[in-house]
């Protein structure tokens, strides 16, 4: 079946809850210093999660003079609230500061308005804090952690929650400091990531994924910021069989329909991702399935390369398939092929997915399948 022959599905119902501060009254060291580019960043976060993305509600805690732990009961409580199958956005604006613990140990916290340099830890919103009111929502909901602030990656180690969908888009590696000159306009990361989803991607499908976003934001960091600029980092703590970092979440502005525009530089004949199902031997009341699947391109007419880009003996911890899940395998590999064509530079919007299936899973409405387009 053609990639590009299905509609693209309607997207959750999303919600956001925007944390933060653009002054730091307790912490003598940054006080207002920043406050211009970290209010505005606050500011324009807003305004595009609510009038592009549409989130239908939003729990605004940025720059509010509460307590950290009443924060984190306001934000308990909007999770448990939202409805189920929904994604959440939690963005945070600010301060990450890893503070030394008994033994050698550090915990890495979010300051807030209400942060008192005497007590950092007690007054500071903690990502183990945050970790911990995931689990209460972890089975009903999709969430996405956006941290604004240095050191954002160390967030990662706190975060290993068995959620139903949780990612993590980092404006720092653990060891790097974001950059935020209280002379700007706007937080250097999220100038570049507003800039990313403003401008969108021509060699991306109808919606960008947190690992495309990633990179092209990477690219506005060395356009506006070649001196200073710092690398964001995407990661998925724990996932299932879809990783959150390739759902296609932020509309494509630049997005074009098959036909459109000429096949731009790069592209190749044809393109294939080709999945072999297989029954397990040992059968069973609930099937099993083993699946390969290779991406193949035609660069010469009957001139094939490629690779092996997903088994289930080394992808899937050994284990084989069940039959429910095979549809949301496909979604997840038709998403891998985009990043492998895309990896070695290769924009085939149009690449074909040909499968092997037993006979008893003719009549699965594999060619159906929504989401698989562009």
């Amino acid at each position: 079946m053609p990639a590009d022959a299905h509609l693209q599905p309607s997207q959750p119902q999303s919600g956001l809850i925007l944390l933060g501060a653009a002054g730091f009254p307790g912490l003598p060291t940054l006080g207002d210093s920043q406050a211009g580019p970290l209010g505005r960043s606050a500011e324009l976060v807003h305004k595009y999660f609510t009038a592009r993305l549409g989130v239908r509600s939003a729990l605004r805690l940025f720059d509010e003079p509460m307590s950290a732990s009443e924060q984190v009961k306001q934000m308990k409580e909007y999770l448990l609230a939202s409805p189920d199958g929904s994604r959440v956005f939690i963005y945070y604006i600010g301060h990450g500061l890893m503070i030394g613990g008994a033994g050698g140990a550090s915990e890495y916290v979010l300051a807030c308005r209400d942060t008192s340099h005497q007590a950092k830890l007690g007054t500071s919103i903690t990502v183990a804090a945050i970790g911990e009111l995931l689990k209460s929502v972890a089975a009903r909901l999709d969430v996405v952690i956006i941290l604004d602030c240095c050191f954002a990656a160390m967030a990662f180690s706190a975060l290993q929650v068995s959620c139903r969908s949780l990612s993590l888009f980092a404006a720092s590696s653990r060891y790097k400091t974001a950059i935020a000159s209280p002379a700007a306009r706007l937080t250097q990361f999220t100038d570049c990531l507003y800039q990313a989803l403003e401008a969108g991607s021509p060699a991306h499908a109808e919606r960008l994924s947190l690992s495309e976003l990633e990179m092209l934001v990477r690219e506005k960091m060395r356009q506006n910021y070649p001196d200073t600029g710092v690398d964001p980092e995407v990661h998925a703590p724990k996932y299932g069989l879809g990783d959150p970092r390739h759902e296609p979440i932020f509309p494509n502005p630049a997005f074009q329909h098959r036909g459109a525009a000429a096949t731009p530089e790069g592209a190749v004949n044809g393109a294939y991702l080709i999945v072999q199902i297989e029954p397990e031997k040992r059968r069973s009341q609930r099937p099993r399935y083993h699946v390969k699947a290779w991406m193949l391109i035609e660069p010469a007419p009957e001139q094939y390369w490629g690779d092996l880009i997903w088994d289930t003996d080394s992808g899937n911890e050994g284990k084989p398939v069940a039959q429910g899940q095979l549809a949301q395998l496909l979604l997840a590999l038709h998403r891998g092929a985009a990043d492998w064509l895309l990896a070695r530079d290769i924009y085939s919007p149009d690449f074909w997915i040909e499968l092997v299936v037993p006979v008893e899973l003719l009549d699965e409405g594999f060619d159906q399948l929504a989401g698989v387009n562009g």
